[in-house]
Order: C-alpha cells, then structure tokens, then sequence
C-alpha cells in the first residue's frame, strides 16, 4: 500500500491477535509476519472510509468506534469491524430515541451479574421489541455500547461501573468507577488507565496503585515543537 505523494495520507496500524492491521486512507491490509509482508483486503470502496476513532480489539475481531454529534441533534455512533475472515462490517447506531433504534440494556436492574437483551425506540418514544432483526447486529450493538477493553480478562465501563463483559451477558467488578474509560487490561487482569499524567492500576486484591509518572514532552520543550 502506498500514498498518493501529491495528497496528504493518513495511516494507522493496529494489533489483533498476532495478526498486523494497516490502515492507508481507504485501503486495508493485514500482516502476519511482523510487518515484513502485507495483503490488501478486497473490499468495496470505501468499505472502511471513516479513518478517525477508536480502535480495539474483541473477540478475534478488530473494531473502530467513532461518535459524532452536532448542534443539531445528530448523536451518532459509527462501528466498524473486521472479523477473522477479514470481512468488513458497517453500521451505525443512534444515541436519541429514533424509530426501531436498538439500545443494550441490561435484562436485570438490581443484580450484580445479568444477561444482556436488546430495545428499541417506536415513534412514541418508547420501547418495544425491535422489528428489524437483531442477530447479525447483536455483536456490533454490543461492541458500540461498551468498547470492551480484552487482557487478561474482559472489562468495559458501563453506566459508570467496571463490568466484566462475558460470553453471554456481564457481572460488575467495581460499582462506582471513578474514571470514565479503561486504558488496558495487563495479562494478570488488572484495569491499567491514565489518569493525566499518571498511569494507574487497579485489582480487586491491591486496590488501586501509582505505577508511574510520565513527563509531558511539550511542557518541558516549552511548548514548541
């Protein structure tokens, strides 16, 4: 893959599995040999035009979430997916009550642990079954609602609680999380996240702990670049 040196290229790259994902404007590749060889993925144009968001990966699959909002009302989240077939998927879900718009909901509101079922908005601005069937967005719903963060355990914040996201639903880890996203999971299952500066660590055993202190380089440059 290679840019158009007369236009600005915008690359990424991102790690799934032991697997290599590129990213040059539109085009997508994948490398199993640390970078040293790629193949482009065979997909429609544009079939993942969105370069900004989020990426993570779940499940054997790779993601990017973007949102977008606006004055006007528009309050959007854009999913992208690559799967382990190296399909790509696309949807979009509405974060407003529009008509037959799914939302995750928990299946109990007092429990610890639950399953997850999902709603929709009808035209009155109320729930109900949804009509458009939900199997084949079922992952890519859950995926947009939660952006689950995989170690060696899988956790994502939900409605400001740590929950572990599990093969058919969640249980909750840590009821009143102080911080709004999580950074990573190390492989022992501790939640790592930055808060400004400072890198944390939380487990259910130690609590939480200082790890480090990074400098912030444009503070000490002075600001210049």
């Amino acid at each position: 893959m290679t840019c158009d040196p007369a236009a600005r290229c915008d690359r990424r790259i991102a790690a799934n599995g032991a697997e290599l994902v590129g990213f040059i404007d539109d085009a997508v590749a994948t490398s199993t040999d640390q970078g040293k060889s790629w193949k482009r993925i065979l997909e429609p144009e544009y079939a993942w035009s969105d370069r900004h968001g989020e990426l993570f990966s779940w499940r054997g699959s790779l993601y990017q979430i973007a949102h977008y909002y606006d004055m006007c009302g528009v309050d959007d989240n854009y999913l992208f997916r690559l799967d382990a077939k190296h399909q790509i998927s696309h949807d979009i879900f509405h974060n407003d009550a529009g008509a037959d718009n799914p939302v995750l909901h928990a299946a109990s509101d007092v429990g610890t642990s639950w399953t997850w079922t999902e709603k929709c908005w009808n035209d009155e601005g109320n729930f109900t079954r949804c009509e458009r069937p939900m199997a084949k967005r079922r992952e890519l719903l859950q995926a947009s609602t939660l952006s689950p963060v995989e170690g060696g355990r899988t956790f994502a914040v939900y409605s400001g609680s740590v929950i572990e996201v599990c093969t058919r639903g969640a249980r909750q880890i840590y009821r009143a999380f102080p911080l709004t996203k999580i950074d990573a999971v190390d492989p022992a299952g501790g939640i790592l996240a930055m808060k400004g500066m400072t890198l944390l660590r939380w487990s259910p055993v130690h609590g939480w702990r200082k790890l480090k202190t990074f400098v912030d380089p444009i503070k000490v440059d002075g600001g210049s670049d």
